[in-house]
């Protein structure tokens, strides 16, 4: 089951902007949250990238989550990642600068395979 909240409300129980989470070991079920706010094709990719990281556990990794959700919607993932470009989201995620060669690269391999 996936809770959609806000983005206050996102901000408030886990500090940060995220688009999606997933809440390990606070109950038996890994709890998903998705931000309501998002355009659609986004929400999309955030469902399936979260929904994969509960079917990889608390140990799955980011690329397996990814290309989930790009294969779900390849237009939300570019989307996405046009959105994560913003300055506070690159704060929050370093990584993501010298990854978005890598993350469009995917996504256009995966849209025109």
């Amino acid at each position: 089951m996936i809770n959609y909240i806000s983005k206050s409300e996102m901000i408030a129980k886990f500090k940060k902007n995220y688009f999606g989470l997933v809440e390990f070991f606070v109950q038996a079920e890994p709890k998903v949250y998705v931000r309501n706010d998002l355009p659609p094709l986004v929400a999309k990719f955030v469902e399936a990238h979260e929904l994969q990281h509960v079917k990889d556990g608390v140990n799955g990794g980011e690329f397996s989550a990814f290309i989930a959700g790009v294969k779900a919607t390849p237009l939300g993932a570019l989307q996405a990642v046009l959105m994560s470009l913003s300055p506070s989201r690159l704060k929050m995620y370093p990584a993501l600068a010298s990854g978005i060669g890598l993350s469009l690269s995917a996504i256009l391999l995966i849209i025109f395979s």
